[in-house]
């Protein structure tokens, strides 16, 4: 009974640190990704830019997210690329930048 104990802990401490994000993906620190499109290559470096809601993750708020990546398997977080105007009655960009 011990033994299941200490097995049943050990598990719980794996779900709870355990990192269960893509390792070989390109993704953002938190919140909803779609439509990445590229990549780019540039100046030695793999550029990805993909829709992004920098609020939650669930769809709205669309922005542009970017990454970077020499090898197309690491990448790195560059932040937000594109966002919509601060003024949310601009005609052109109030419900995203979209493509």
């Amino acid at each position: 009974v011990m033994q299941i104990r200490w097995l049943f802990l050990l598990l719980c401490f794996y779900i709870v640190f355990a990192d269960f994000r893509p390792q070989f993906h390109a993704v953002p620190p938190s919140n909803w990704i779609n439509d990445p499109n590229g990549p780019i290559f540039f100046e030695d470096m793999y550029h990805l830019f993909f829709q992004y809601n920098p609020y939650a993750a669930v769809w709205g708020n669309i922005s542009w997210g970017h990454m970077e990546s020499t090898d197309m398997i690491h990448w790195s977080w560059k932040g937000i690329a594109l966002s919509p105007g601060s003024n949310s009655t601009d005609e052109y960009d109030s419900g995203g930048c979209w493509t």
